[in-house]
């Protein structure tokens, strides 16, 4: 019996110093692991978090000009920058994956030797219980032999009582620094797939501002071709213009119309809100705009859009006017009370002149007829035959 408890202690020295130099090795190991990870992710992150602050600035500036036409040039230059912004956020973000990704190679490789660890240090822990068996504790090795593994026998071994308890402290300390490495990956596993899916946003996010800075050129080169244009041909747009003005208060006054129908304006063209070109002055203070342009905005096209009435009233007019400089197909209703609007460069009219139209009826559809370089709808407020600012009016209603 005597040798059997020296063997027993001879098991237990080698035993508990391989505990605790495995434990000290881990703690080095994870904690050195953290450290890496905190500083090169934590970088990436305050770069992301610059970018931010930028691109939240580019947005107040951008909203001050995209709807003023005399300032597309600059609108233009901050969607590129917005564009770059963009670009940099995208490469940070895979940056930012890859280091994850590293750190969690290094992490797996330290679990896997983990693993290793507690598996050899189980095997001295099997000759310790034999060593036990040779005392006669039969129970202990029928224990160890129905375990499937250490983390089942750890289970049972809580009513083995004769296992030293400083023996035991030193495998429950064991099991946490694993239990904190499974953390440690599960932890950067979710990491990775919220970057993942933040690459994915930052990506659709560059793709739409692309088709933005498309817009703007599309838009620039619209407007650019008007005012050649319109310089060009300014005596005839302007006799046209004035001609088809003229018209328009006649037919107004003709009109029976007396009290105004009541409420408010709807939007003409349901689902596209971007306005081209303004009222008012353009081209150098050359040209004055009877209206605004509603565009197609960020979709594909507004050519063929419906056009509906912004109230109910009377149509005073429906017709194609034939001079290449005029409004091509347009409709004006009269709204009594002095109040009527006009829908021009129309593809297709859908009224008739003495028809009743209710708020919201389909009058027509956006087209590219007459005096215009590309589809969309010249609306126009009059109030006593004069033309006003619609979104000087939408802005009061609002």
């Amino acid at each position: 019996m005597h040798k059997n408890g020296l063997r027993l202690r001879l098991l237990a020295k080698p035993f508990s110093l391989a505990l605790a130099v495995t434990v000290l090795f881990v703690s080095a190991m994870t904690f050195a692991g953290v450290q890496v990870r905190a500083a090169s992710v934590s970088d990436l992150q305050d770069q992301l978090e610059d970018l931010e602050k930028e691109r939240d600035q580019l947005n107040a500036d951008i909203k001050d000009v995209q709807n003023d036409i005399s300032k597309q040039q600059e609108y233009h230059d901050m969607l590129k920058q917005k564009v770059q912004v963009a670009q940099r956020e995208v490469d940070l973000l895979n940056q930012k994956v890859e280091a994850i990704n590293a750190e969690l190679a290094k992490t797996q490789d330290q679990k896997a030797q983990k693993e290793a660890e507690i598996e050899e240090n189980f095997d001295l822990f099997k000759q310790r219980i034999r060593a036990m068996y040779v005392q006669g504790n039969t129970s202990q090795l029928e224990l160890l032999l129905t375990s499937q593994d250490f983390y089942d026998f750890l289970v049972k071994a809580q009513m083995v009582k004769s296992v030293a308890e400083h023996d035991r402290e030193l495998i429950d300390e064991l099991v946490a620094q694993k239990t904190e490495l499974d953390e440690m990956i599960a932890k950067i596993e979710t990491d990775k797939a919220d970057l993942e899916t933040a690459k994915q946003q930052s990506e659709r996010a560059k793709a739409e501002l692309e088709n933005a800075v498309s817009e703007s050129n599309d838009k620039l080169s619209e407007l650019q071709a008007l005012e050649n244009s319109y310089k060009q041909d300014k005596q005839k747009v302007d006799q046209e213009f004035n001609a088809i003005d003229k018209k328009i208060q006649e037919l107004l006054a003709q009109s029976e119309m007396d009290e105004y129908v009541g409420g408010e304006f709807g939007w003409p063209v349901p689902g596209y809100t971007t306005i081209t070109s303004p009222f008012g002055w353009r081209f150098n203070h050359t040209d004055f705009h009877r209206g605004v342009d509603i565009g197609r905005g960020n979709k594909p096209s507004i050519y063929g859009a419906t056009v509906v009435a912004a109230n109910s009233g009377k149509v005073v007019a429906s017709l194609l006017s034939t001079n290449p400089y005029g409004y091509g197909n347009y409709v004006l209703i009269d709204h009594g009370g002095g109040k009527a609007t006009l829908y021009a460069h129309l593809s297709q009219r859908s009224v008739q002149v003495g028809q009743t139209v209710s708020k919201g009826q389909k009058i027509g559809e956006v087209g590219n007829t007459g005096y215009s370089f590309g589809p969309h709808l010249h609306f126009e407020i009059r109030i006593n035959g004069t033309a006003v600012n619609p979104m000087s009016y939408y802005q009061m209603q609002s």
